[in-house]
């Protein structure tokens, strides 16, 4: 019988005794990618999305900075860690869907800041998922002039109340028989009512900040202990990847611990606008 040449002999064995190891030693398993939460122990700092044009939430040529930067800042605090911000316009063409797409979905911070509880099915096709709420919003009623001693919406159901066209509450009271003027913005509310055009308007309760900087000698008195009406009133709540479950307890955890110690709802008055808890 002839012998098979050398080298050919000595690859097969070689090939055999590699097979014999990799059965006999087992293959050292990848070290795990450390989470969010670790990550950002590491650096020190936790990095939160927000929108830089869009005062009282968040502006980045304004001070005061906006209250989803300040609550941002009390959320990292509260972690022993320094906040961080990404700025994500949510204003382009595209709006918050592409800027989730260019913000968290591309790895830019931890969590994005002002998300309304409405908008789930949207972050759940993109593998996001909300901490608990921790602001309500809402339509509220501002009166002045003659309409100054109402106390209930139903109490101007003879007066013509401003309200944005197109949107929840100008389809509300007109739904309601209530005399409606309609406006473009809750920002030309603001200014007909600071030069006296208008005694009554429900407008978006963040706008209250917009005009009172704008307008610092207008009334906008909003009525005391007025609540937005069901179905015009959100919560909002922090977006984090659903791949992060520490994230988002730490989150959910420190929201709790800042409601019940009343620092957001500190933070949110000094914006000078109706502070509500999150709404059941």
């Amino acid at each position: 019988m002839k012998r098979a040449p050398f080298a050919l002999t000595f690859a097969l064995t070689f090939a055999l005794t590699m097979v014999a190891l990799a059965v006999m030693v087992p293959l050292r398993p990848h070290a795990e990618e450390p989470d969010a939460l670790s990550r950002a122990k590491a650096k020190g700092g936790l990095t939160a999305c927000v929108d830089p044009f869009n005062f009282p939430f968040s502006a980045n040529d304004s001070e005061p900075p906006g209250f989803d930067v300040e609550i941002a800042r009390a959320l990292a605090q509260r972690a022993g860690l320094r906040a961080q911000l990404y700025w994500a316009d949510t204003g382009t063409r595209g709006g918050l869907g592409r800027a989730l797409r260019q913000s968290i979905l591309a790895s830019k911070c931890d969590f994005f800041m002002g998300i309304g509880v409405d908008d789930e099915e949207e972050l759940k096709e993109k593998k996001l998922v909300l901490t608990r709420p921790y602001l309500g919003l809402g339509y509220i009623l501002l009166v002045q002039g003659t309409a100054a001693g109402a106390t209930k919406l139903a109490d101007l159901k003879n007066t013509k109340i401003a309200v944005p066209m197109s949107t929840p509450v100008d389809a509300f009271l007109f739904d309601n028989k209530y005399d409606r003027a309609l406006y473009r913005w809750n920002r030309e509310i603001m200014k007909a009512m600071a030069q006296g055009e208008i005694d009554a308007g429900m407008v978006w309760s963040p706008s209250v900040a917009v005009g009172r900087r704008e307008h610092p000698n207008g009334k906008f008195n909003p009525i005391p202990g007025y609540k937005p009406e069901p179905g015009l009133r959100w919560n909002l709540a922090i977006a984090v990847p659903d791949s992060e479950p520490a994230m988002k307890q730490l989150l959910d955890d420190s929201i709790d611990a800042l409601l019940k110690s009343g620092e957001i709802q500190k933070i949110v008055e000094r914006y000078n606008f109706p502070y509500y808890p999150p709404f059941q």
